[in-house]
């Protein structure tokens, strides 16, 4: 039961999607996307001292019963849905011959050499998951504008013959801006639609690229090559999933170039091919029914595990917004540390004033408002207040 959640107002199957210089007569390794199969990311954010989601439930429930608080009026927070086990990686599928072709010839043409006379090879790894892919998870956003996309392309039913998607968007650069700060979607795409998908993805999911750098001329004291930069900031996560939890994921969070191509470029070719398929479908500025909260829930509670990546300062930033509006009472003891931040940067401070406010709409509690007769709370002790009364709350087994 949610208390006095003050929400602005917003996809049917279950994607994820996330987004150098050598010397002369080396053969440089383009480092290929951070690629988890059937594994699960490290936790979270050290910025912040974040406690494992596991862990802090576990702790939570072993806590004495508490009374009814201003925090937790019921006397406990739900607990967090648990993370399903994967099972162990099945024998390398039989190669997609048409889906490499393609991803091999595309990301040859996109990608820039930084060498003159380097060649690049495009290598494909092991796809150990089931032939069919039951979840989809894409999140696309920019550093610069306030954008962050979160989409899930799912089906709890092999037999049936749509998937579900759900969505959620925070988007600060509207120039018509809607009522709501945020946006969710929610629909489904036929089983055809996401099948024709799957190929290209998967590979796309398992491409590494290589640039071979010529070997150099002794008697050339200068060599030639080329890099680019961007003031593009940008974050792709892609991630697929079939019936027993085996997963591929790959994401990227950091500037548009040479550096960072070979983690990129596969990631937004998956991207592409997603957004194609979901094309047909809009965003809407209304409530969020409660399959959007939990849905956020388990986005938030795998993101946090990369709050501290040096590049992922806003992405941290805009998942915490969006708790105020479409998070659930689950993630109140996730947000509790982020009320005192261990570094003193900009992003800190914002992140923990965006906690405050995420924990005041998800409690109906404003430790800021002062008692009868007595002048305004400062934000310090107001903080203190939620750590104190929200911290000896505990969770439902």
């Amino acid at each position: 039961m949610r208390v006095a959640k003050v929400r602005p107002g917003p996809l049917s199957a279950s994607f994820v999607f996330v987004i150098g210089l050598g010397c002369s007569g080396t053969q440089q390794h383009e480092a290929a996307p951070p690629v988890t199969i059937a594994t699960t990311s490290p936790s979270a954010a050290q910025s912040f001292a974040t406690p494992d989601p596991a862990e802090t439930a576990r702790q939570a429930t072993t806590r004495a019963p508490s009374q009814s608080t201003r925090c937790a009026p019921e006397g406990s927070f739900p607990p967090l849905a648990p993370e399903p086990k994967p099972a162990a990686p099945l024998p390398c599928r039989p190669t997609e011959v048409a889906a490499e072709k393609m991803m091999s010839t595309d990301m040859k043409a996109r990608y820039q050499p930084r060498k003159d006379k380097s060649t690049v090879e495009i290598k494909f790894g092991c796809d150990g998951l089931d032939r069919v892919i039951s979840r989809i998870v894409l999140e696309t956003g920019g550093g610069h504008g306030g954008s962050l996309n979160i989409i899930e392309i799912s089906r709890s039913d092999p037999n049936a013959v749509t998937y579900d998607v759900m969505g959620v968007r925070l988007s600060g650069s509207m120039v018509a801006r809607p009522k709501s700060p945020f946006e969710i979607m929610r629909s489904t795409l036929s089983q055809e639609a996401v099948y024709a998908r799957m190929p290209l993805v998967r590979a796309a999911l398992r491409t590494t690229i290589e640039e071979i750098e010529p070997k150099s001329d002794p008697n050339s004291r200068t060599g030639s090559g080329s890099a680019f930069g961007s003031s593009s900031n940008i974050h792709v996560l892609v991630r697929v999933e079939d019936a027993s939890a085996r997963a591929m994921e790959a994401h990227y969070t950091g500037y548009v170039s040479s550096l960072g191509q070979a983690q990129y470029l596969p990631l937004q070719r998956a991207q592409q091919e997603l957004e194609q398929a979901l094309g047909g479908l809009t965003w809407h500025a209304d409530s969020p029914p409660d399959e959007i909260g939990h849905f956020f829930e388990r986005r938030y509670v795998d993101a946090q595990k990369r709050f501290s990546d040096s590049s992922a300062w806003w992405i941290r930033e805009r998942y915490v917004t969006l708790a105020a509006h479409v998070g659930t009472r689950a993630l109140i003891p996730s947000l509790l540390p982020l009320l005192t931040p261990t570094t003193k940067d900009a992003s800190s401070g914002r992140t923990r004033d965006l906690a405050f406010e995420a924990l005041v709409s998800l409690t109906g509690w404003d430790p800021r408002a002062p008692n009868s007769g007595e002048l305004p709370r400062t934000a310090e002790a107001a903080a203190n207040d939620f750590i104190e009364e929200c911290g000896k709350v505990p969770v439902t087994r």
